[in-house]
């Protein structure tokens, strides 16, 4: 049988999350700029392959995702309102090969509240660029952020501020030499908005003294 302090507790647990839940914070979006620097949006996955002269292409220019996979690559870029990605993953090459992978996301922001967000970058057994670079256009890229994958896991929180525009773009790209069969590589980059802290309401500090009182009677 349920006792009566599991029960408190349950029942208080539950006004607090209703109390969070009614005041968390707007996370806000990636607004695609509509002002002066308004450009389409794009994001692709693409692979070509010099020994053949075949080349594979997703492309969009919405929020989407979009990706060309086989049996030894994937490739990836995704893009939503809070968040963009892309991954070049190779693994492994059946063949020597000399090839090119990329996956990008570009768009210009018009940032209407403050947003905190997160860069993630990293790569592993590769060599081309990848992370991501944050241009602000309006002032002539008086303020730019550029993070380049060189190995590891790498992540750095930063502002962008409200009434400015600016250009990102995210990339993850592989251009190897020729390389032995086996050979693996990867690189990943995002950017991705962090949500407000959340805030209990009245509501929900009650929940927490009505719990606590019938503790204290059990």
């Amino acid at each position: 049988m349920q006792s009566n302090t599991s029960r408190a507790l349950l029942f208080g647990g539950a006004l607090l999350s209703a109390g969070i839940a009614n005041t968390a914070e707007a996370v806000g979006t990636f607004d695609a700029s509509a002002g002066a620097y308004a450009q389409p949006i794009l994001l692709f996955a693409s692979r070509y392959d010099y020994d053949s002269g075949s080349f594979d292409i997703a492309s969009s220019t919405t929020f989407d995702t979009v990706g060309v996979s086989n049996a030894y690559y994937d490739i990836s870029a995704s893009l939503t309102p809070t968040s963009m990605s892309v991954s070049s993953i190779v693994d492994p090459l059946p063949e020597p090969h000399y090839n090119y992978w990329a996956a990008e996301v570009r768009m210009y922001i018009d940032v209407t509240e403050d947003l905190q967000v997160e860069a993630s970058w990293g790569g592993f057994g590769s060599e081309g660029p990848g992370g991501v670079r944050i241009t602000r256009a309006i002032g002539g890229g008086a303020f730019e952020l550029y993070y380049q994958s060189t190995g590891g896991v790498n992540t750095e929180t930063f502002t962008l501020f409200a009434g400015e525009t600016y250009y990102v773009y995210v990339t993850a790209v592989i251009f190897p030499n020729p390389v032995p069969a086996g050979w693996t590589a990867g690189k990943t980059a995002s950017l991705t908005i962090v949500p407000a802290p959340l805030t209990a309401t009245p509501l929900g500090i009650c929940g927490i003294a009505l719990a606590a009182r019938r503790r204290r009677r059990g």
